[in-house]
């Protein structure tokens, strides 16, 4: 249950790591938002991709998208290339947190 009363279910440790960092901030967040990214993977095969995080900071409105990943693999680099068009054109942030943020904190 995040600070807010609302559950999140966590798909890995990372996760979970991240949402009691973000529960020690005053960042609003959540993992149940409707944003679905579009986008074609290596392929050529239409696909929707689902981030992880929508977070928000309330003291400046500024607002992003994070998705943790561990391995990545060209498939995510194709979402993260559709994220980063999406979150451009919304005027929000895009942030991948993936090994390097995560080192040390395991």
């Amino acid at each position: 249950i995040a600070k807010n009363g609302s559950t999140h279910r966590y798909d890995s440790g990372w996760e979970l790591i991240r949402f009691k960092e973000l529960d020690n901030t005053n960042l609003e967040w959540t993992k149940h938002h409707q944003i679905i990214i579009s986008y074609i993977d290596p392929e050529g095969i239409p696909r929707n991709y689902y981030p992880d995080l929508l977070i928000k900071d309330p003291q400046t409105g500024y607002t992003w998208i994070e998705e943790i990943k561990g391995q990545e693999t060209e498939l995510d680099r194709a979402k993260y290339k559709a994220a980063e068009e999406f979150t451009k054109s919304l005027n929000i942030g895009y942030k991948v947190l993936n090994l390097t943020y995560f080192k040390g904190k395991i």
